[in-house]
């Protein structure tokens, strides 16, 4: 008791600062307007479970944030509406609360539904709308940094449903939230600037070095372009005169190339010179390229040998057309014998059939003529077994096919004969072209331009007539190649030495020119690379000293994280009886008897954690991960109520939501006489659907002093029209304060 007395509130001048009355309509259990009255230090309502008394928390907490987060997780649909009563007329609810604060009345109404609402407060000051309603809100009920719904839920309002969310909150965010209850938002802002210099002193420190880099980037460039100077500079003092020069390469292939014409001192001379030369060279290669494809010996066709297998074609060609001429004769002639003979026999089979063969002689059964009938049936039998003049024209169509047959082989022969004479004259004829061909450039190699040939007779060959050349004077043009393509290579050879040369040279007089133009800029260059060096040093001591910035103010930050850890360990050492006082009337284990809060850096942040604690062999322990659901819920009502004591600037009230859902029976005695001393503190709040349970509180909230009243909302049902309230308020008993004062 004596550390719940201890806990001085001379910030808020007690029995001013409450809610006085709530007006519900059209919300959540509430289908018809409600007043309910709250103008007293404690509030009771108790009733049966599903009679409207969490309608009431809820009511109060989407006046103060615009929203219920614990309804939100159940929704099936976005479109469901909770916030609305099914049975209201009107299509939004409403809810006013009225607050008595230090400085006068404000009145708060907020209307909508779970889609959107708005807010309006008055005032001693106005009336405010929207957004400036709620910060005027905020800042009427609460003073400090820590957000409306921070502080509502942390030390304002409990209800079942969220009990444990202090417990589960994020340990660094649970740091900052205890930070500022406890009134230390100071510590907190000194941290953020300390963070937040630190994080500039980082980027300060990274953008100068990347400054750095950059500038010994170009101090690098700076060094190898004036390097690359000095070199150039340097190399041009060994080049020789250029005339000279040209003259030993031309003296050097003198043997095979003369340029006796060429003005050494004509400008371009160089580029001149080396383009004739390459050009000389391609032409030797491709000449090169000729006789080495030429054959060793000239095939032998005449052209006579063209027109005699043409004429022995054609003779061919005449023979088979006659021979296909008699073999239709034959065919002809086989056609009408054949059709005679079939007339023959047709006449014979009918005739043979009227002869009287048992009498020698007989008149003729056409002309009645006295006839042998043997002879006459002997020659129409030979007649229809077989006829001479068809097999004679028989005899004549395969003689004739067989006569067609060798004339066909015969032009084929002769086709033959006539295609390979053709393609040897025309593998001759592109042999001569070749020849032709190499022999013209043999004729103008080295004939135009400044460049000639030092000895153009080595390169000629035996004169011969090309059309009519027979293999005995292409023996002696092949044989003379032999001599001529190491003439040519020797040309080739020279052509490349003098082109290389020339190129060469003209290299060196270009670079001479830049070498003269880097000469006159080395002052430049070298007064560049002075002051960009100059830069790189400057920078590497802004660069320094960024970094011992940033290194200072890492260890600024962690040393504030440290300091205010220390603090806000110090402030719960202060507030640790607070804690175990409350934690001692609930009393939820018989070993771990002790509450604290353990403070310490992670990551670099700090983070805060509930502890539970066997003092007498020293153990600490996750609440959470060891205690039973109702020992934890007490832990979290400890908590709970002792930072609303500790809290700087926290709510005017306590909402407790049924906190006998998660007591046992040891503790709800505890409880009761708790929450006698809370009332003393705030205005309290305090819901049950326990009919004892209300019964107790009643006697152990009745009050003893001025001021303390008690108001008992008793929900005795529920209906389509909404909860059933029977209102009683209980003043102080005096004679029971003076029956407490002798005791």
């Amino acid at each position: 008791m004596s550390e719940l007395a201890s806990v001085s509130r001379a910030s808020r001048p007690l029995g001013n600062w409450r809610l006085t009355g709530l007006t519900i309509d059209g919300f959540r259990g509430f289908n018809r307007p409600m007043d309910l009255d709250f103008d007293a230090s404690a509030v009771l309502l108790h009733g049966p479970n599903g009679s409207g008394k969490t309608s009431v928390f809820d009511a109060l907490q989407w006046l103060l944030l615009g929203d219920i987060p614990r309804l939100q997780q159940w929704r099936l649909r976005k479109t469901d509406e909770f916030l609305t009563n099914a049975y209201a007329a009107p299509e939004h609810a409403t809810v006013e609360g009225r607050f008595a604060l230090a400085f006068g009345e404000i009145t708060a109404v907020r209307k909508g539904d779970r889609r959107r609402s708005v807010l309006e407060v008055q005032d001693s000051s106005g009336h405010y709308t929207g957004p400036e309603a709620e910060a005027a809100l905020a800042q009427h009920l609460i003073s400090g940094d820590l957000p409306l719904d921070e502080v509502l839920y942390t030390s304002g309002l409990l209800q079942q449903d969220d009990l444990r969310q202090l417990l589960q909150t994020k340990p660094d965010a649970r740091y900052r939230q205890l930070m500022r209850l406890l009134g230390l938002e100071s510590l907190e802002h000194f941290e953020r600037v300390a963070t937040a210099r630190k994080s500039q002193a980082r980027d300060a420190s990274r953008a100068a070095l990347a400054v750095l880099d950059d500038a010994r980037k170009r101090e690098g460039q700076a060094e190898d372009v004036l390097e690359t100077s000095q070199l150039q500079v340097e190399r041009a003092a060994a080049v020789v005169d250029v005339t000279t020069r040209i003259r030993a390469l031309l003296a050097h292939v003198a043997q095979d190339l003369d340029s006796t014409s060429l003005d050494l001192e004509s400008p371009g001379t160089l580029t001149r010179l080396a383009d004739e030369s390459s050009a000389l060279a391609q032409r030797v290669t491709a000449i090169v390229k000729t006789l080495r494809e030429l054959p060793t010996s000239l095939p032998a066709v005449d052209p006579a040998h063209l027109d005699e297998a043409s004429l022995v074609l054609e003779r061919a060609r005449e023979r088979l057309r006659a021979a296909v001429a008699a073999v239709r004769d034959a065919e002809s002639s086989r056609g009408a014998a054949d059709a005679a003979q079939s007339a023959i026999v047709r006449l014979a089979a009918a005739a043979l059939p009227l002869l009287d063969q048992a009498d020698d002689q007989a008149p003729c059964p056409v002309c009645e003529t006295v006839i042998s009938v043997a002879d006459v049936s002997a020659r129409l039998s030979a007649r229809v077994s077989g006829a001479a003049a068809l097999a004679a024209a028989q005899r004549l169509l395969d003689s004739t096919q067989q006569i067609r047959a060798e004339a066909e082989r015969e032009v084929a022969r002769a086709d033959a004969q006539l295609g390979t004479a053709r393609a040897a004259f025309a593998e001759r004829e592109q042999v001569l072209e070749r020849v032709r061909s190499f022999t013209s450039e043999l004729s103008v190699l080295g004939a135009e331009g400044t460049l000639r040939l030092a000895d153009p007779t080595t390169l000629r060959t035996p004169t011969v007539d090309l059309p009519t050349i027979d293999s005995t004077e292409y023996s002696l043009v092949f044989a003379a190649t032999s001599e001529l393509l190491a003439r040519l290579r020797r040309i080739h050879d020279a052509a490349l030495v003098l082109e290389k040369g020339c190129r060469d040279l003209f290299q060196q007089q270009a670079s001479a020119r830049v070498a003269a133009e880097q000469a006159s800029a080395l002052p430049r260059q070298r007064e560049t690379l002075f002051k960009v060096r100059e830069r790189r040093l400057e920078l590497e001591g802004a660069y320094e000293q960024a970094r011992r910035g940033e290194l200072f103010a890492s260890t600024l930050a962690q040393s504030t994280m440290a300091g205010a850890g220390e603090i806000l360990r110090e402030r719960f050492a202060a507030l640790e009886p607070l804690i175990n006082d409350v934690y001692a009337r609930l009393d939820p284990h018989p070993s771990f008897t002790q509450l604290t809060v353990s403070v310490e850096p992670h990551r670099l942040r700090g983070t805060a954690t509930a502890m539970v604690r066997d003092a007498e062999l020293n153990i600490s322990m996750n609440p959470m991960l060891i205690f039973s659901s109702a020992q934890a819920n007490i832990v979290v009502l400890a908590t709970f109520l002792a930072l609303g004591w500790a809290a700087d600037g926290g709510l005017p009230f306590v909402l407790l939501d049924d906190p006998l859902q998660a007591l046992d029976d040891v503790n709800v005695l505890g409880f009761a006489d708790l929450a006698r001393h809370i009332r003393r503190e705030r205005q309290l709040v305090l819901a049950t659907h326990e009919q004892r349970f209300a019964s107790l509180l009643e006697r152990k909230l009745m009050g003893r002093r001025e001021g303390e009243d008690l108001i008992v909302h008793r929900f005795t049902g529920w209906s389509r029209n909404g909860p059933e309230i029977d209102t009683r308020r209980i003043g102080p008993s005096r004679d029971l304060g003076r029956v407490l004062e002798v005791a």
